[in-house]
């Protein structure tokens, strides 16, 4: 696609974007599936919901490879892939460094969660203005970029308890964040998806919006 990340190119239908620079760099994008009770369904989100002893949720929208799987498939063997997919720890992260190129390899996808990233922050993001996206929370990846500890792992009590998270499965709280990533794997260091990265998460308003 040969796009740099400068580029502000026009998509077509509807969706326009503009990708900027900021104080806040890097900023990693990713198109995620939508998990709430209309996808896949409200018998299954209740069953999840039931699991997860987290009743609060209106949807889950975080990064988590089977909750949330990207919302559209890559060709491996695509060279220009490799300009855009993070590889971090010799893991495909199924995030990306532009926004135009996600928004490429969607295509005609209509329903998914357009999201913005940063990789552990060191300072609260709540506040800081991400062109387009409203911020979400704080979610904690494991190192394989596979399970969310937060939303499927059945749960770490011995760090955090379900009832802390928000709507969207997320940590509301930078300092409260902070504390059960530093706290998880010590409390738990035998359980794999305890060793985590934590991410601040952005939402897109418009893109892929619909109304969950």
């Amino acid at each position: 696609m040969g796009r740099s990340d400068t580029d502000s190119p026009q998509f077509s239908n509807t969706r326009t974007f503009t990708e900027s620079l900021s104080y806040m760099t890097p900023l990693w994008y990713t198109a995620r599936k939508k998990f709430n009770q209309i996808h896949p369904g409200p018998e299954e989100w209740k069953k999840y919901c039931e699991w997860a002893r987290l009743p609060q949720l209106r949807e889950v929208t975080g990064l988590d490879s089977i909750l949330n799987g990207l919302s559209f498939e890559y060709d491996t063997k695509d060279a220009d892939l490799y300009n855009y997919l993070i590889i971090d720890g010799g893991c495909a992260t199924d995030l990306f460094n532009s926004a135009s190129y996600v928004l490429e390899c969607v295509g005609s996808v209509e329903r998914f969660n357009f999201l913005a990233v940063t990789k552990n922050p060191a300072s609260d993001c709540s506040e800081m203005l991400v062109e387009g996206f409203i911020f979400l929370g704080y979610e904690l990846l494991d190192k394989y970029y596979g399970n969310s500890a937060l939303t499927n792992c059945g749960g770490f009590d011995e760090t955090f308890l379900p009832a802390e998270l928000n709507a969207y499965g997320l940590l509301t709280n930078f300092e409260r964040a902070m504390e059960v990533h530093e706290k998880l794997f010590v409390n738990t260091p035998s359980e794999v998806h305890a060793d985590c990265n934590l991410f601040a998460v952005w939402k897109h308003q418009t893109i892929g919006f619909d109304h969950i």
